[in-house]
């Protein structure tokens, strides 16, 4: 939020409209992700292949086609 913040931005603008402006120049370039399962380490083997934005008002914004290698990478490095 404090990121948000300095950017002048609260949650309500984070909408369908904002995400759609800029669309064709968003690119998926990091990949955060937590399993809480398992208690030993164990090999865990992700493939990202899709990702969508879901908004409360039943819209949707896909990024599948919009994975950068930079996000692939990092979810292998995680994996």
């Amino acid at each position: 939020m404090e990121e948000y913040r300095k950017l002048g931005l609260t949650p309500s603008a984070l909408d369908y409209g904002f995400f759609a402006d800029r669309y064709s120049d968003t690119y998926l370039t990091e990949v955060y992700t937590e399993y809480f399962y398992i208690q030993s380490e164990t090999y865990l083997p992700l493939t990202l292949k899709s990702a969508c934005l879901l908004f409360r008002d039943g819209s949707a914004l896909d990024y599948s086609d919009r994975i950068s290698v930079f996000a692939q990478k990092q979810l292998a490095e995680v994996a």
